[in-house]
């Protein structure tokens, strides 16, 4: 039987307006010997329909539909239903960008020791039309741990983390995806960053996240929790960073900017808003890193016509998807900056 390269696990209920173009997105990829796993919690919408139309015209195609107990759950569901090596999931309103899956696979081929890889990323504001470009650092095991959150679509990792590491946790309901990375960093696994923009997060009013307080707090709580959580294992001796003494990982995870990170938190600590304002802040570097990016593309020469041919593929791409609206155009996107 035919082992797929890579495994791609899509959760889903009631998504039958974005089901189809998260699949296009890699029914377009360069690279084919893939499986794509759809895990439906039980549709009622056109959902099931659309995905028995696309599962018989391609067999890379595969889906379950049943009760589940959240988004986490169904992707653990998936991942146990992998047949490949290396796995990563994806939301059905995200989607890659045409050569993910093999640059994914070039990179891992060159450097069999890592366990994780992870990428640049996009958010297209489809209400608004604004695509935000999101470089991401090159994290140490440190920053990864207790510090750094990692944009889930553009993370891809081998199967055996997941099966070491027990699947994603169901206690979380919103950062899950946080808390399995931290612990693969704790765990000793092996991450990369590569200099590739690998996938597009959609931002719209359905989010989990979108214009909600509730939620928004939620997530503020889950990341306390589990930075909580990893701080306890690395204090109990359970931290496998090769080579890390405590007095090294106390040296390394307590850089300046965190230091201003717990400051603001303790400021806005009763701020109902605050959530929301800590994951601006929470994204500093990042958004340092953005406007770095906007003057070596702007007025670098070569890197100008990588931004601009970047641009321009995303906008024809999300608009070939079906993902933004057609009469979009280059002026009315923008980068963050601020």
């Amino acid at each position: 039987m035919h082992q797929p390269r890579i495994t791609i696990v899509t959760p889903s209920f009631n998504r039958g307006w974005s089901i189809r173009s998260c699949i296009e997105s890699l029914r377009s990829q360069t690279f084919v010997d893939y499986e794509h796993i759809i895990v439906d919690g039980g549709s009622t919408d056109d959902t099931l329909k659309i995905l028995h139309e696309v599962s018989e015209a391609d067999s890379r195609i595969k889906y379950i539909t049943e009760p589940d107990n959240g988004m986490y759950d169904a992707v653990n569901k998936g991942m146990r239903l992998a047949s490949s090596e290396i796995v990563a999931y994806l939301n059905t309103d995200d989607f890659y960008l045409p050569h993910t899956l093999e640059q994914v696979l070039r990179a891992f081929a060159e450097n069999p020791d890592v366990s994780m890889l992870y990428g640049h990323w996009m958010s297209w504001h489809s209400e608004i039309n604004f695509l935000e470009i999101l470089p991401v650092l090159n994290y140490s095991a440190a920053d990864l741990a207790l510090f750094a959150v990692l944009p889930q679509p553009s993370v891809f990792f081998k199967r055996k983390v997941f099966e070491s590491i027990g699947g994603f946790d169901l206690s979380y309901k919103l950062l899950a995806d946080n808390d399995f990375f931290s612990k693969a960093a704790v765990n000793g696994f092996k991450f990369k960053r590569i200099d590739e923009y690998l996938a597009v997060q959609t931002v719209h009013s359905g989010n989990l996240l979108a214009g909600n307080a509730d939620a928004l707090l939620q997530a503020k709580y889950e990341g306390d929790c589990y930075r909580q959580a990893r701080i306890k294992e690395l204090s109990n001796g359970g931290c496998k960073f090769a080579g890390m003494t405590k007095a090294h990982i106390h040296k390394f995870i307590l850089p300046i900017s965190w230091r201003l990170y717990f400051l603001y938190r303790w400021l806005l600590r009763d701020d109902a808003d605050s959530a929301e304002f800590r994951s601006k802040f929470f994204q500093m570097e990042c958004v340092q890193v953005s406007s770095y990016s906007l003057f070596r593309y702007v007025f670098c020469l070569s890197k100008r016509c990588r931004y601009v041919f970047c641009t321009v593929g995303v906008i024809k791409f999300a608009n070939m998807l079906g993902f933004m609206p057609p009469n979009c155009n280059l002026a009315s996107l923008l980068i963050r900056s601020d």
